[in-house]
């Protein structure tokens, strides 16, 4: 491989490691309301855990609401903000129960546009247990 091809592949890779962490780093000050012991992200999933015994069916769509989908409904966040994320999970502090959010890039955009009832049933659609 020729030096130009080696920047460009070194490139490419940085500017992933980038948008990574600036999706858990946005997170992380959304977040921050809710106090969250820790916001990971593995691959394409990013993990919430809350400081919580219990994730109630509330506190999930406070947080969804009024943290990851915040900036994408007050269009602070970057165009590609949670593009590269399949599934966000807000967990208790035990790891062991709460609620999976699929494809949160899109049904954030989505609710954007969508109030009331409609709303909460695009959120329910898109959510799993855990």
């Amino acid at each position: 491989m020729n030096n130009g091809k080696k920047r460009c592949v070194l490139a490419l890779i940085f500017t992933c490691f980038c948008v990574q962490a600036s999706d858990t780093g946005r997170l992380q000050q959304a977040l921050r309301p809710w106090h969250p012991l820790a916001v990971t992200r593995r691959h394409d999933i990013v993990t919430v855990i809350l400081n919580e015994d219990r994730v109630t069916p509330a506190r999930y769509k406070e947080v969804i609401g009024k943290g990851v989908c915040a900036g994408i409904w007050r269009r602070q966040a970057p165009s590609r903000y949670l593009a590269s994320v399949s599934q966000v999970q807000v967990l208790n502090r035990f790891h062991t129960r709460g609620y999976v959010l699929v494809e949160p890039s899109a049904l954030c955009y989505r609710m954007r546009q969508a109030t009331g009832q409609r709303a909460l049933l695009m959120l329910q659609s898109h959510t799993l247990l855990y």
